[in-house]
């Protein structure tokens, strides 16, 4: 008989431990979905802070001064560019333009002498 009294006293200890340890399973798990809660609740408010949103705004900010200065560089280059081509032309039309001149000249010059044989066969 002692067997069994004592069987059903560990018996007893063992379900009053498990029923404890059940207990302190559902505060736990009670804590542990608080402690969810809070910290989704202290997540939402850093994403909301003031704080949070002026550093998203200057990351933005910075985002669009990279492409700014990207787009500056590209007219510098486009500019610099055009600079030469526009120089080139400039050198090819003062070029044509002296040989136009010369060519012109020339054409005078030879105007000129065929007018004064003219005038010497006239005489």
């Amino acid at each position: 008989m002692n067997v069994k009294k004592r069987f059903k006293e560990e018996k007893a200890q063992l379900e009053t431990a498990n029923k404890r340890q059940q207990t302190q399973i559902d505060e736990l798990k009670a804590r542990l979905e608080d402690a969810d809660r809070r910290f989704a609740n202290f997540k939402s408010e850093i994403e909301h802070s003031p704080l949070n949103v002026l550093r998203n705004e200057i990351a933005q900010k910075q985002i669009a001064i990279v492409e700014m200065e990207s787009k500056v560089a590209k007219a510098y280059e486009d500019r610099d560019e055009y600079r030469l081509k526009f120089e080139k032309v400039k050198k090819d039309m003062i070029a044509l333009k002296k040989q136009l001149d010369h060519e012109k000249e020339l054409t005078l010059t030879r105007q000129a002498e065929e007018l004064e044989s003219i005038k010497k066969q006239m005489r």
